[in-house]
């Protein structure tokens, strides 16, 4: 009785006789090595054509509240370099750890004068926090440092509506931004 060998289809090898009780053996050794680098190969192209075939990503477009966010902490921040050898302008205290740009007409209330230089001061943590903002003092630096003319300009306009648009919400952080370094 002859024995019918098996054959590698690839290289037209004889498979070792070992291999003959595996089901599983179909192809020699050296060609399951070639056919897994092949698989590898297919796949790693695969990958690539995928990234290359990827659509790119669109520019996210900024809320408008996160725009007035950025906006507010830009002018904050200008504020407290443009106040930095002044004290807190309702106590005047030159000590505090800390100083924030205090707003003496609300910016929650007054959105139209929320970015308006003389409507924000330097102000320690302590006054703008725990005496809210301490509007008494305020008022009486402040009509020493911008004088009544302007401060009554302020109050005036106390009530105004104000919408900002990115465009003036992004010139606001442009004009900002470069004093504030």
């Amino acid at each position: 009785m002859k024995v019918n060998n098996k054959h590698c289809p690839h290289c037209i090898k004889d498979l070792p006789k070992r291999l003959f009780t595996s089901t599983r053996a179909k192809y020699c050794l050296p060609c399951v090595q070639i056919r897994k680098l092949e698989l590898k190969h297919a796949m790693q192209q695969r990958s690539i054509d995928r990234l290359k075939n990827k659509k790119p990503k669109t520019v996210g477009i900024v809320r408008l509240s996160d725009l007035k966010g950025k906006a507010q902490r830009v002018f904050n921040k200008w504020i407290r370099n443009r106040d930095k050898k002044n004290g807190c302008i309702s106590c005047g205290n030159l000590s505090a750890s800390s100083y924030e740009a205090g707003h003496y007409l609300a910016q929650g209330s007054t959105g139209a004068l929320r970015y308006h230089p003389d409507n924000v001061h330097k102000q320690c943590y302590s006054c703008n926090h725990f005496k809210h903002a301490n509007l008494v003092e305020y008022r009486i630096s402040l009509v020493k440092k911008i004088k009544t003319k302007r401060l009554d300009w302020l109050e005036a306009h106390r009530h105004d509506v104000k919408k900002w648009t990115r465009p003036e919400l992004d010139d606001i952080i442009e004009k900002y931004k470069l004093g504030a370094k």
